[in-house]
């Protein structure tokens, strides 16, 4: 099935699909992507006449008995208008709804339902909507090429099928997705007249609150849709709605902690409640399991997500799977759950699983369902910090309880006695804004430090722990602070002798050298492991006692953060019973229900006094309020990095371990937690503390040197999002050659016209003409000498990432597809902090209505453009972008320097488009002007401070026109700040991830990649 015949009155749209796909073929710089194929047999795409049950509109639904195929939101039964959702079961029609596309595309998105039926009745009859090829039915993949001789056309999934040229009688140049601009194609299902709509055209608002009583009821009749139109606009009557209504919004100034817990606990419990829904509604059915036994005697399965499901069943390293086996000839019904221990990535498809126990089918591999676990254990514990700060007077000190209700205190300093020299070694001598952050930060009880890209905070933050350390050691750090209360140091004299006996017993696992009276470890926290391992590496170099605490089951692929991590310590330290309970369970895999209680006693025992010897204890925020630190335990100093990357609970579980100091590292202007409840990101909970702190003046020490970029790659960034404030740590004539349209400008801007597609998941995007041009530039990187290691693809869309990476593999000749599955293809959010040589950022949205989502983020924008070192290369649709003014400052910057281009490699030119006008700077610093008692999601968003000047305009003379720009100088010299960089500094790489070993060679090639690939931007 999936083959349509088409009538003559297909020819008569034919100049219409035409024009709709001109753009594929424009310039050649689009080739038909992959995907999955099923045929239709069409009649004709002459409009139906409007229903005769249709009513005139003005008419009462309610009084209109409505046939079962009525639209569940507006009431049309139009059979040539409607389509069935056949997960729900209940009916839709292509009608519209504002721009968030017609009905039955919007339930499918919000519903996360994916495949329909049409009705018997209309044009296509019942048809079924699947691939020719292969039966998918997800109808977000699917589109369709016409024969080149006969009048039909076929359904093939865009991934892999559509991609295959072994048929040479269909098109397969021109395919084209069965939705566009968030419709279905209308000779699938004819969009209705007004007067078809019974009752009326809803609202978002509505057609949410209908979508949220479904998911609360799960059987709620399809009936009820049609009473949309008597929906109140304030709300429906549904106690789930009605719940996350009453929200209170996050505030900048609180009453007290009561007040505190009270506004974030229903958040984080929204919160939760949201992902609990979103992960367990996620199955896989029938899929194909791949057995092995692992280096540690574990059972692994191993399976490949179908390419249309890999979007939507979204995980993490850890995440809980549980896999499952209906009872068959081969086998009884069999469940077991495991943790996921390797992603699919470049050089794998497969997602493995090590299962928890031993008795898997290792001989069935088919016909197994997997899921996801929900586990609420991050909630739990932001939770249980809410609780402990409002009720716990020991879970800070009284300066930082007032500071975090956003109180006024007076200024408040440690009397500390300051090394000579702060920096480490003369390997990492700090800078200038460095010395002043860590002086700062060591003399303070809250810190705030701000660290744009490349500016090297992990060498800042690794230097005040070590410092901390220092001092410690030496006994010169004295603690004067106000709210230590007099009588607190008579209770610690008091109860000196108890804790000197308590810190000299020992476990019965083994010896505790040296327990003696000392201040507790310095705790230092990230939001992901990624970051917390990146900081225990640095820490550990640094020849520091730190222990590296995380979730069971972690693993760590760097040997020396593995030796530092809380299982390898106890291991190797163990003694007596626990050493031999240990060697047993390793050899037999297991231990008996008695020695397994005292194995487990035995552990805490060491666990607690390896913890209490460290002088450094790394973990992420939510593992710091695990079982494995001790409860009594207590965090006088508590280092936050990445701060902005965490939500406020999420940095109270930490803190609310007794802190008396607190040093948060993060950069506002990048971005920040990741929030899944639109409601709730709406009320403030993807505000960071650090940002909450600067809106109520607290001023961050800001790094202001940056060595990771090309001064012609930071120059925009800086003068946009950090007041022009920047530094260059390395001066432009000591970097290698750019291959770029204008000397000196290592960056591109290239035009790409392609229009955007909804993804396979229904809630993400990809653009197939922007993904043949990273393929396109990728291909002569490789010519060029390029090494893919040096290579990054970033995008703001998950379905762009996926369908690049599939793209580039399956259209990979022989003699680069090895090399393919080492370029790295992630997200703009997942390449945060981290930096490649040459970086491709591909933008995605392209549409009429001139719609960006969240390419409108200031932050997403600045971590997109601040991850290249040497050169930076933006593929993406001038015309839909710079209706965004701070894409219209982007676009004249690059269209003043000559960088903005169009047409194919080795035929560019300056692109000649329209660009709107460009933002200017807004007077006055962001924390001055957002003086309110509650939050609004406008108050948070990132200030962008724009010099008009740098950026090439000014408030009253409009920017030139391109014949103006092109007869300016574009290779003209860059402002690279007003200060040179010492000299011991300029060749030094101090940000967030290292530099290559051998920096020469690396620099040796990207001289040849100049060489080579400039011909090809030659105009």
């Amino acid at each position: 099935m999936g083959i349509m015949t088409i009538s003559h009155d297909y020819n008569a749209k034919e100049d219409v699909l035409a024009a709709q796909m001109s753009t594929y073929g424009h310039e050649d710089e689009m080739q038909s992507s992959a995907s999955v194929s099923g045929t239709f047999e069409t009649s004709s795409f002459a409009q139906s006449e409007p229903s005769t049950m249709a009513p005139t509109v003005g008419a009462d639904s309610h009084d209109i008995a409505l046939p079962a195929y009525a639209c569940a939101y507006c009431g049309c039964s139009s059979p040539q208008s409607v389509i069935q959702c056949t997960v729900c079961k209940r009916w839709f029609c292509n009608g519209q709804s504002g721009a968030r596309g017609s009905h039955i595309v919007i339930h499918m998105t919000m519903s996360h339902h994916n495949s329909l039926a049409l009705h018997p009745e209309s044009e296509m009859g019942d048809t079924p909507l699947e691939c020719y090829k292969c039966g998918n039915k997800n109808v977000f993949s699917l589109g369709f090429v016409a024969a080149k001789e006969e009048s039909v056309v076929v359904l093939l999934c865009r991934l892999p099928c559509a991609q295959t040229k072994q048929n040479p009688e269909w098109d397969m140049e021109h395919w084209q997705p069965l939705i566009e601009g968030r419709h279905l194609l209308p000779w699938l299902a004819r969009p209705p007249q007004d007067d078809e709509m019974v009752s009326g055209v809803p609202g978002m608002k509505q057609i949410s609150d209908l979508e949220a009583m479904w998911r609360e009821s799960g059987q709620q009749a399809a009936s009820d849709g049609r009473k949309i139109g008597n929906v109140d606009e304030s709300g429906v009557e549904d106690a789930g709605v009605d719940a996350v209504e009453a929200l209170e919004p996050v505030q900048l100034v609180y009453k007290d902690g009561f007040e505190y817990q009270r506004t974030f606990g229903p958040l984080v419990e929204a919160e939760a409640n949201y992902f609990h829904r979103v992960k367990e509604s996620k199955i896989l059915k029938e899929i194909k399991v791949r057995w092995s036994v692992g280096v540690n005697k574990k059972k692994m399965a191993s399976f490949i997500l179908p390419s249309y499901e890999f979007a939507e069943f979204k995980m993490a390293v850890g995440d809980e799977i549980r896999l499952s086996h209906e009872a068959g000839p081969e086998l009884d019904a069999w469940q077991d759950s495991g943790y996921v221990v390797r992603l699919p990535g470049p050089s794998t498809e497969e997602l493995t699983v090590q299962m928890r126990s031993k008795d898997a089918p290792m001989h069935v591999q088919q016909g197994f369902s997997a899921e996801l676990v929900w586990k609420s254990v991050p909630y739990d514990r932001m939770q249980e910090a809410l609780k402990r700060f409002a009720l716990d007077q020991k879970s800070v000190s009284k300066y930082l309880y007032y500071k975090l209700l956003g109180k006024d205190q007076p200024a408040e300093t440690f009397d500390v006695e300051l090394p000579a020299r702060l920096s480490v070694s003369k390997e990492l001598e700090l800078n200038a804004s460095q010395l002043n952050a860590v002086q700062t930060a060591l003399r303070n009880p809250l810190t705030l430090i701000q660290g744009p890209p490349g500016t090297g905070k992990t060498v800042t933050s690794a230097t005040i722990v070590y410092q901390l350390c220092r001092m410690r050691r030496s006994g010169k750090a004295k603690d004067k602070a106000k709210d230590k209360a007099k009588d607190k140091a008579k209770d610690k004299a008091k109860d000196k002798a108890k804790d000197k006996a308590k810190d000299k017993a020992k476990d019965k696992g083994g010896k505790d050298k040296g327990s003696t009276r000392k201040p507790p470890p310095v705790l230092v926290c990230a939001p992901s492991n990624v970051a917390v391992d990146h900081l225990t590496l640095q820490l550990a170099r640094l020849g520091l006692r730190v222990v590296r605490v995380a979730a069971r089951g972690w693993t760590c692929d760097q040997e020396e953060v593995e030796k530092c991590s809380l299982d390898s310590v106890v291991a190797r330290t163990a003694g007596g019973r626990l050493r031999r309970l240990l060697r047993r369970r390793e050899e037999t895999g297991e231990l008996s229900e008695q020695e397994y209680r005292e194995y487990t006693s035995l552990v805490r025992a060491r666990e607690a006094a390896v913890v209490a010897r460290a002088e450094v204890v790394c973990c992420t925020c939510v593992t710091a309020g695990s079982g494995q630190l001790p409860g009594h335990w207590a965090a006088c100093t508590v280092l936050i990095d990445e701060s902005t990357q965490a939500t406020e609970p999420e940095c109270l579980i930490p803190i609310a371990r007794g802190a008396r100091q607190v040093i948060l590292v993060g950069d506002h202007q990048q971005l920040g937690p990741v929030i899944g409840d639109p409601r709730v990101r709406s009320l403030g909970l993807g505000q960071s503390l650090f940002e909450r702190l600067i809106l109520l003046g607290n001023t961050p020490v800001r790094l202001e040197v940056q060595y990771r970029m090309h001064p012609g790659l930071a120059e925009f960034s800086s003068n946009v999002f950090y007041e022009g404030s920047l530094h260059n740590g390395v001066a432009p004539e000591l970097l290698p050659g750019s291959p770029w349209p204008i000397s000196g400008s290592p960056l591109m801007f290239w035009a790409c016209f392609g229009p955007e597609e909804l993804s396979s998941s229904g809630v993400s995007y990809l653009n197939r003409t922007e993904a043949t041009n990273c393929f396109k530039i990728v291909s002569r990187m490789f010519s060029a000498g390029v090494s893919p290691e040096q290579i990054g693809i970033v995008t703001p869309y998950e379905g762009q990432r996926h369908f690049i990476s599939s793209y580039m593999l399956l259209n990979a000749a022989p003699d680069i597809a090895d090399a393919l599955q080492h370029v790295e293809v992630v997200s703009v959010d997942a390449f945060q902090g981290r930096e490649k040589d040459f970086i491709i950022f591909s933008c995605v949205r392209s549409n009429d209505f001139h719609q960006l989502g969240f390419l409108r983020d200031p932050r997403r924008l600045n971590v997109a453009l601040t991850r290249a070192r040497y050169g930076l290369i933006i593929l993406g649709n001038p015309i839909t972008l710079s209706r965004d003014r701070l894409w219209a400052s982007l676009l004249h910057y690059y269209r003043d320097r000559g960088c903005l281009v169009e047409g194919q490699l080795g035929r560019m030119r300056v692109c000649s488009v329209r660009i709107g006008a460009p933002a200017y700077a807004r007077p006055g610093p962001r924390a001055q002007r957002y003086q309110k008692s509650n939050y609004r999601e406008s108050d948070t968003a990132t200030l962008v401070s724009c010099d008009a000047s740098v950026l090439g305009g000014q408030e009253n003379n409009p920017w030139p026109t391109i014949d103006q720009a092109e007869r300016y100088s574009y290779a003209r010299k860059g402002n690279y700040g007003d200060q040179e960089p010492d000299s011991d500094d300029q060749e030094q790489d101090y940000g967030d991830q290292e530099q290559d070993s051998d920096d020469r060679a690396s620099r040796s090639v990207i001289e040849s990649f100049t060489n080579k690939f400039a011909s090809e931007f030659t105009f």
